[in-house]
C-alpha cells in the first residue's frame, strides 16, 4: 500500500487541478467523494474506464430520501448493475492476475469449516469487491470534507501545515 502513495497523491492533485480555473469546488461531491472512490478503485485494481460508472452506481446504492424505510428501487437496480460491472473485472483478473488487491483476493487460500483449503469463487470475489468498493464511501467522503472545513476555520493550522507538510499524519 505504501507504494501506492504517489498514485494517491496524483489522484488528489488531479482532482484539485480540474477545478483550478473555476476557483470553486463543492468539496464533498467534487473532491472528497470522488477522491475516496478513485483511491479505492486504484488500490483494488479496477480499470480506469469503469471508475466513473462505479462512483455513480455507489452514489445510487447509498442514496436515501429522508423517511425512506426500505431500499429504494433505484438503489437495488444500481447494486445489480455494480455486480455485473465488477463481475466482468473479476473474470478478467482471473485470466490476467495483476499486482493489486483484487488479484490477492482471487489467489488467497482459505480454510473452510472442515479445515480444507480453498479459494474464493468468482461470485464470492465479486461480492467482496462490491463491499470494498462502497465500504467507507460516505464516512470517508465526510471525513475529508470535514477536514477541509476545519482548515478554513483554523487558518493558523492550515498555514502551519502548508509550511511543513511533514506535520500531517
Amino acid at each position: 500500500l505504501f507504494r501506492s502513495e504517489p498514485k494517491v497523491r496524483k489522484i488528489a492533485a488531479d482532482l484539485l487541478e480540474e477545478k483550478r480555473e473555476s476557483n470553486r469546488m463543492d468539496v464533498v461531491t467534487e473532491y472528497s467523494a470522488a477522491l475516496q472512490m478513485l483511491v479505492i478503485a486504484e488500490l483494488l485494481g479496477l480499470p480506469e474506464d469503469i471508475r466513473p460508472l462505479l462512483r455513480e452506481q455507489s452514489d445510487r446504492i447509498l442514496s436515501r430520501d429522508e423517511g425512506d424505510s426500505g431500499v429504494p428501487e433505484d438503489a437495488a437496480n444500481a447494486m445489480g448493475e455494480m455486480m455485473a460491472t465488477l463481475a466482468g473485472t473479476v473474470a478478467d483478473h482471473y485470466d490476467h492476475p495483476r499486482d493489486d488487491i483484487l488479484s490477492m483476493l482471487i489467489t488467497a487460500s482459505l480454510s473452510d469449516s472442515v479445515g480444507d483449503d480453498r479459494h474464493l469463487t468468482q461470485e464470492e470475489v465479486t461480492n467482496r469487491l462490491v463491499e470494498l468498493t462502497i465500504a467507507g464511501h460516505e464516512t470517508t467522503a465526510k471525513l475529508v470534507a470535514n477536514g477541509a472545513v476545519a482548515l478554513t476555520w483554523y487558518r493558523d493550522q492550515r498555514t502551519e501545515l502548508a509550511a511543513d507538510p511533514s506535520l500531517m499524519p
